[in-house]
């Protein structure tokens, strides 16, 4: 009896190492697969999104006469915030923009709208705009994703760029820990930009919360 006992054991726990190993397994390959696709994406936006700087320069060298009001001309978001984001499609997936924070080595691409299947793919809004300044982005812990959030330093700098090629200027101000349930708290916070992923195991999620840096420039 004793030995059928010890061999059920070993076995029991030949399994749970087997299933462990598949189940990170599985969790390299959709990170492998989310990085690639991201940087995919992120190649086919850089084509897309305009330099602005390089577009009023050969404006006003084209035109000389251009009067100081015209120069001066204000984003068309400053005057209408509640105007939607502009989209691009790529492989049958809309975008928003693209979010960069240097100090974790991080280029990503913004999907207009978040669902199980595109968070595979990129990060996410998840609500909000920059021009309202309360954006939400979401993303898997993959480590070519949301995964570096958990060791960036407060103080880092983040920048979203919309399809139009306005650079938006954040600093991390702080990091919070909330419950999945914490919908209204993510949401509706004071601060213009939230990043956030799950934690490991799932159970919470690592918020980062951003300050403006500046006005947003070009």
């Amino acid at each position: 009896m004793r030995s059928r006992r010890g061999t059920v054991l070993i076995l029991l726990g030949v399994l749970l190492i087997v299933g462990a190993a598949v189940l990170t397994g599985y969790n390299l390959w959709t990170d492998h697969r989310g990085e690639a696709q991201s940087g995919e994406a992120i190649q086919a936006l850089s084509g897309l999104i305009p330099d602005v700087k390089d577009a009023l320069a050969a404006k006003e060298e084209a035109d000389e006469a251009q009067t100081e009001a015209e120069a001066n001309e204000v984003p068309p978001w400053v005057t209408d915030p509640d105007r939607e984001l502009p989209t691009a499609e790529i492989d049958g997936r809309k975008y928003v923009g693209t979010l960069t924070i240097p100090a974790v080595e991080l280029e990503l691409p913004v999907a207009a709208n978040w669902d199980e299947d595109t968070l595979k793919v990129s990060v996410c809004r998840y609500a909000g705009t920059p021009y309202k300044g309360n954006l939400v982005i979401c993303g898997h812990n993959y480590r070519s994703h949301f995964g570096p959030l958990a060791r960036l330093p407060v103080g880092s700098e983040v920048i979203f760029t919309d399809m139009e090629g306005y650079a938006f200027r954040y600093i991390a101000k702080s990091v919070e820990v909330l419950q999945p349930t914490a919908v209204q708290e993510m949401e509706e916070s004071a601060y213009p930009l939230s990043l956030f992923t799950c934690t490991l195991g799932g159970k919470t999620r690592l918020t980062v919360r951003c300050v403006s840096a500046e006005a947003p420039a070009v």
